[in-house]
């Protein structure tokens, strides 16, 4: 008598989710083309955060909580054995890389080299009434320097890790930046 009470609920219940699978697999999409990115300052901006968020950084990320910092004579890091000393001890190098430094600073290469070639010289024309529309373009007008100053970094970065590296200075195709071979 007990399993007839448990067998309807149980029925029902595996009908209801079977009802609810097609609805299940939603995606929802945000397409952000170039058009977009030039239709305000502030959406030149957001597109220069690409940017900054490629910019390496480490907030602890080494073991049990080291931070680069600890790896200098101005901080130091009581816990002995820890990934931390590779900095220091010499096991610091291209095969045990601390980070993915590869993929990050050439996405913010790629980045840099995409707002160079797109999105300069714009005069936002429809702005021009807003109060604050040259203090808005005296800030774009300097972002250019902003992404080349970047880009420099990104490559800095990239050389002190894995000495040369392929040197990308404009947009190319897939099979062009692949078949790059090191400067």
């Amino acid at each position: 008598m007990k399993t007839k009470k448990l067998i309807i609920p149980i029925v029902a219940l595996g009908l209801a989710f079977a009802a609810c699978e097609d609805n299940m697999n939603y995606n929802e999409y945000t397409v952000v083309d170039k058009e977009f990115v030039e239709l305000t300052f502030g959406n030149v901006g957001g597109f220069m955060s690409q940017l900054y968020k490629a910019v390496d950084y480490d907030f602890g990320n080494y073991s049990n909580g080291a931070m680069q910092a600890s790896a200098t004579d101005e901080s130091e890091y009581s816990k002995i054995g820890n990934a931390i000393e590779d900095f220091y001890n010499g096991g610091w190098s291209a095969t045990n890389a601390k980070g993915s430094l590869w993929t990050s600073m050439f996405t913010g290469i790629r980045a840099a080299n995409h707002f160079l070639e797109e999105f300069q010289n714009l005069d936002f024309e429809e702005l021009k009434a807003n109060p604050t529309y040259k203090g808005e373009l005296y800030r774009y007008q300097n972002y250019q320097y902003e992404a080349r100053f970047l880009r420099a970094y990104f490559y800095f970065l990239l050389v002190r890790q894995y000495g040369g590296v392929p040197i990308m200075d404009r947009q190319l195709p897939a099979n062009e930046a692949n078949s790059l071979s090191r400067n």
